[in-house]
């Protein structure tokens, strides 16, 4: 096929002369799309995935009933999915931007909790970073399922899948404690931060970070310290908002100490790298990054912060005013925290 007659599979437009013709004046692609949902109730498991990954590769939301015919085949055959289709399904619903149906959501979450413990370590990591894509809280056994997969294959995890599985964790649990209202008591935050990753499985994935920190790309590097961040701020707050006699403040004390624990094994070597993969760090990397330090109250060490120092100024004229904005804050505070000591010494002087 000609460029042009693969551009106009794509588009809205008639085939150009000569190319292969689709009924009705449809174009390939949505003569396809309309067959689909018309064969869909005879489609087995791997048919509908493939149809739908190819939809997420086309960047192509399916039209009209499409969606709805293959979600309800989804729903049908899931019992059938091994753990590969499910992993694909999932992520192809995700990058299409496609919230699960509630139907499809129970069907699809009942095979992983069955076929969870056989899952390969770029499934688990594709599987949890495409319900945090589609901001739907998984259930409370398939969670569980996760977590103890994640902690089981861990050691096998890319350094894209480490950056994957930390970045969704962080968005879920981020979700979840939206889940007590706006004055909630400590009882309501250690009842939904109670099921956050424990030890063993943070403990994994900061581990293999730690590994493979060298081998991360720079947009990895910058989503795991996000991440970590993101994880910290949410158990800081929720511990600060009020007293409980119940025993909640020591569950969301222990969360504070396993993340103020686990921060120096994770940052030293993600500073590291930092130093290495600055050159590639878009402005936002640098916006966030700065962000992210200055929201744990600590700087990084003078050979990384250098390394930042020296990519903002390249970056700086690209800066939306929201990045500015956000650096100039985080800059301030980071100041503030180097001076701090200083300021100390010299009212202990004589």
């Amino acid at each position: 096929l000609s460029a042009a007659t693969l551009a106009a599979l794509d588009s809205s437009e008639t085939l150009p002369a000569g190319a292969p013709s689709a009924s009705s004046g449809l174009t390939l692609l949505a003569a396809l799309g309309k067959r689909a949902a018309e064969v869909s109730k005879t489609m087995v498991a791997q048919d509908v995935t493939k149809v739908l990954e190819s939809y997420a590769m086309l960047h192509e939301r399916p039209g009209g009933g499409v969606l709805l015919s293959l979600g309800q085949r989804v729903e049908e055959v899931a019992a059938d999915m091994g753990t590969k289709e499910l992993a694909e399904v999932l992520d192809a619903y995700g990058k299409l931007g496609e919230k699960l149906a509630p139907t499809v959501f129970t069907a699809v979450g009942a095979r992983l909790i069955q076929v969870g413990p056989e899952m390969s370590s770029r499934n688990v990591s594709s599987v949890i970073n495409a319900y945090a894509m589609l901001e739907q809280l998984p259930e409370e056994p398939l969670l569980e399922v996760l977590d103890h997969r994640i902690k089981s294959v861990a050691t096998d995890m890319s350094p894209e899948d480490v950056a994957l599985v930390f970045a969704a964790y962080a968005k879920l649990w981020k979700m979840r404690v939206g889940i007590p209202s706006g004055d909630a008591t400590t009882s309501a935050y250690a009842a939904v931060l109670g099921r956050m990753p424990g030890e063993a499985v943070l403990g994994a994935l900061v581990a293999q970070a730690e590994l493979k920190a060298l081998e991360m790309e720079a947009t990895e590097v910058v989503g795991v310290i996000m991440a970590y961040t993101t994880l910290w701020t949410i158990v800081h707050e929720a511990a600060a908002s009020g007293a409980g006699g119940d025993g909640s403040k020591e569950v969301l004390n222990a969360k504070v100490r396993l993340l103020e624990g686990l921060g120096p094994q994770l940052l030293g070597p993600l500073g590291l790298r930092l130093q290495d993969v600055a050159e590639h760090m878009t402005p936002p990397d640098v916006a966030n990054v700065f962000e992210a330090f200055a929201q744990l109250g600590q700087t990084p060490d003078a050979k990384t912060l250098q390394a930042l120092a020296m990519r903002l100024q390249d970056v700086v004229q690209k800066m939306s005013a929201n990045d500015v904005a956000r650096t100039f804050s985080a800059y301030s505070k980071l100041r503030e925290i180097q001076l701090a000591p200083q300021a100390h010494d010299l009212a202990l002087a004589p």
